[in-house]
């Protein structure tokens, strides 16, 4: 499934964005660095403003 990011809400996209922030400036970071590498669609965030729009 593809996602296009113009319809993705930006405040959504912008919570993403700072979760990996602090992510990368917290001390578990190294536990957590498979989180960088999932995909858009396991950002919970992301999946909860989708869900009603499909």
């Amino acid at each position: 499934m593809e996602i296009d990011l113009k319809k993705v809400p930006q405040t959504t996209l912008i919570t993403c964005l700072n979760y990996i922030q602090e992510l990368i400036k917290s001390k578990k970071f190294k536990e957590h660095l498979y989180l960088l590498s999932c995909s858009l669609m396991e950002f919970p965030e992301i999946t909860k403003e989708l869900k009603p729009n499909l």
